[in-house]
C-alpha cells in the first residue's frame, strides 16, 4: 500500500464536490478506450455522484494501476472552494482479499442477529418492461444460503412468485438489511403487491438507461414452522 500525492482533477462538479469532506475516499471508474478516469463520491451508485474527472495522460500511474486491475482509490486531503488536494491509494490483491474477508465476516454476524419484529414497510418492486404487476401478487425472497450470498452481495433483493416468476425489490440499504436478517432468521418474508405504477420507471447504470415495470409492495412476515 502506498500513496501518490498531487493528484489533480481536470474537471470538477461543484454541486457534487459540496457533498464531499476531507478524508472521504472516492471510487474510480474507466474503460480501456476512455481517455478519462471518473471519480465518484462515497455512497453513490449507478453512475451518479461524479465529483470530477482525471486525465489519464496526467495521471499515468493511476491509469496503469486501473488497467492492471489493481484497486485504486482517491482520498480527499483538503478542499478549498473547487480546489481539491488528493492522494491516490493503491492496494495489493492480498490486502483487498483480507479486507473483503473481514467485511464479509462482519456482515454475516450482522445478518444473523435475531430479528424479533419487522415493522410494516413499503418496498419498490421492479421487473422487465412489459411485465404486468397485479394487486395481491405475493413474492418471497429468493436468495442462496448466506455463505454463498456473501460471496457477492447484490444491492437488490431477488424475489420469486409461487408460479416461479422472478423479479426484484429495490429497498434502501437499512430496509434491505432488515429484510435479510428476517430471511436468514426464522421468518419467511413476502412482498404483497398493493399498487402498480402507471408508467415504467427509468433505471440504469454507467452503461445505459432502460425502462422497467414498477410496483409498490407491502411486507408480510410468516414465522417458519419447525420441521
Amino acid at each position: 500500500m502506498f500513496w501518490t500525492p498531487s493528484i489533480k482533477f481536470a474537471w470538477v462538479d461543484p454541486a457534487e464536490l459540496s457533498q464531499v469532506r476531507p478524508g472521504d475516499k472516492l471510487k474510480l471508474w474507466t474503460t480501456p478506450d476512455y481517455e478519462w478516469i471518473n471519480a465518484y463520491r462515497p455512497g453513490s451508485v449507478g453512475g451518479v455522484g461524479k465529483v470530477g474527472t482525471l486525465s489519464k495522460t496526467e495521471n499515468r500511474k493511476v491509469a496503469a494501476a486501473l488497467a492492471e486491475g489493481v484497486p485504486v482509490w482517491l482520498e480527499v486531503l483538503s478542499i478549498s472552494g473547487t480546489k481539491v488536494s488528493l492522494g491516490a491509494k493503491f492496494e495489493s490483491h492480498e490486502e483487498v482479499a483480507a479486507e473483503k474477508s473481514s467485511a464479509s465476516c462482519r456482515l454475516k454476524t450482522e445478518l444473523l442477529k435475531p430479528l424479533r419484529k419487522l415493522e410494516p414497510m413499503s418496498i419498490e418492486l421492479r421487473a422487465p418492461e412489459g411485465f404486468e404487476f397485479k394487486v395481491g401478487q405475493r413474492y418471497a425472497i429468493d436468495i442462496p444460503p448466506i455463505d454463498e450470498y456473501l460471496l457477492k452481495p447484490p444491492s437488490d433483493v431477488s424475489l420469486i412468485s409461487p408460479d416461479e416468476v422472478r423479479i426484484r425489490a429495490i429497498p434502501p440499504a437499512p430496509q434491505r438489511r432488515l429484510l435479510l436478517r428476517a430471511h436468514f432468521g426464522d421468518l419467511t418474508v413476502h412482498m404483497l403487491v398493493v399498487a402498480m405504477a402507471s408508467e415504467p420507471a427509468y433505471v440504469g447504470d454507467r452503461t445505459g438507461v432502460w425502462k422497467e415495470a414498477a410496483a409498490t409492495a407491502r411486507v408480510v412476515m410468516v414465522k417458519r414452522s419447525n420441521p
